[in-house]
């Protein structure tokens, strides 16, 4: 005769379903604000990177970070707000390029933010 498998539930499932469903509750509530703050960094190592000499200051400026939270995701956004943004990051071989060296930095901010508010 084969062996038979039994399981004890120290709590019931419908249980550990609800305290999993408060836990991503509680996940959803920190996560835009954990990704937001690493943004924030991330932005202010933009400004603080950037390869080129700034001659007019709007460069720099322009430089933005938005968060926005989707229904199943979120999404952080660097990006430049002058028309010449796509020259300083593309033409030369994006020798005046931020975006690249900010992403690069920044990819473990957000793995550490998503980390962050799992563990709130």
């Amino acid at each position: 005769m084969a062996d038979r498998v039994r399981i004890a539930w120290a709590e019931s499932p419908e249980s550990l379903a609800n305290q999993l469903e408060a836990w991503w509750g509680r996940v959803e509530g920190r996560l835009s604000g954990e990704i937001t703050a690493a943004g924030q960094t991330i932005l202010a190592y933009a400004k603080a990177s950037h390869p080129w000499q700034n001659r007019t200051g709007a460069a720099e400026a322009g430089l933005s970070m938005q968060v926005e939270q989707g229904r199943d995701s979120i999404t952080l956004t660097i990006s430049h707000g002058v028309y010449y943004g796509i020259y300083l990051e593309g033409r030369w071989g994006g020798r005046w390029g931020v975006l690249p060296a900010t992403i690069s930095m920044g990819a473990p901010l957000v793995m550490a933010a998503a980390l962050s508010a799992m563990r709130g």
